[in-house]
């Protein structure tokens, strides 16, 4: 094997499925590494290097080293494969440098449903695999077959963020008690412009998005802390009261919380 790095935990290429090892970011982040991801379930939208990108089942995104980037919202059952891998060992190796001539474009593409499922049945069968060396040479494999898929598949433009609104909702991630007035001073413009922009560039009111937010952080709250009421999740999540909390619940999930997590909590209250 090549050169290992740090932050691989010593190994050259990693990779795991979002669902067993979550991780919930309020900044961008950049390394480097590459990051490989391959959407399989639900939804999310994902901002990287200023533009927001839709992720769905069969959406396969390259992330080079240096390139920022954070999840910004996920449906409650989105789920993806991910794979990292030093970019030097890569080379080392003798795989392609997964890069494009300048001017090309690098977003995500949605590959075809044959594709999806073949890179999944690998890589849940590489995750299952005991055995390092079989692993990373196999690892290598998904790497390069899926460098050829994302290459047959045309490209899917995302949207370039102004850089006002991007700034105001890294602050909203950050921390979801803000409300409109303080969001649009942190990003140095009039509340009415910032509403304005997410309208547009979002698809949805600020308070919409803002609601999506809140619930996905209690989503994160009900599944990583098992001793917490739904009321302590809501205010922990930025809800002012658990009412409010149920009123958005209702109106954005069409049934009340207590059902919709007892599925996964037998035990939960309110």
């Amino acid at each position: 094997m090549s050169a290992k790095h740090p932050l691989l935990g010593g190994h050259p290429i990693k990779h795991w499925k979002r669902s067993t090892r979550r991780r919930f970011g309020a900044r961008p982040e950049s390394h480097d590494l590459l990051v490989v991801l391959l959407g399989i379930r639900g939804r999310m939208r994902y901002l990287i290097d200023g533009e927001v990108v839709s992720f769905e089942r069969g959406t396969l995104l390259f992330a080079h080293a240096g390139q920022a980037h954070v999840l910004l919202s996920e449906t409650r059952n989105f789920d993806m494969w991910v794979v990292l891998a030093s970019e030097p060992a890569l080379v080392a190796e003798g795989l392609p440098p997964f890069t494009l001539p300048e001017g090309r474009a690098r977003g995500p593409r949605r590959i075809a449903e044959a594709g999806c499922s073949e890179l999944e049945q690998l890589a849940q069968g590489l995750a299952e695999t005991v055995g390092d060396s079989v692993r990373y040479d196999g690892l290598r494999y998904w790497l390069a077959r899926a460098w050829v898929l994302w290459q047959e598949t045309d490209p899917e433009s995302g949207a370039r963020l102004h850089p006002a609104l991007e700034h105001a909702i890294l602050a909203m991630k950050a921390d979801l008690t803000l409300d409109a007035k303080e969001l649009a001073r942190k990003a140095g413009i009039r509340p009415e412009t910032l509403g304005r922009l997410f309208r547009t560039q979002m698809g949805e009111s600020l308070v919409g998005f803002r609601n999506r937010a809140r619930l996905e952080a209690v989503d994160r709250i009900v599944e990583g802390q098992n001793d917490y009421t739904l009321t302590e999740a809501a205010l922990d999540a930025g809800f002012g009261s658990y009412t409010q909390f149920f009123r958005v619940f209702r109106a954005l999930r069409g049934m009340a919380p207590h059902a919709y997590y007892r599925d996964d909590r037998e035990d939960f209250h309110e």
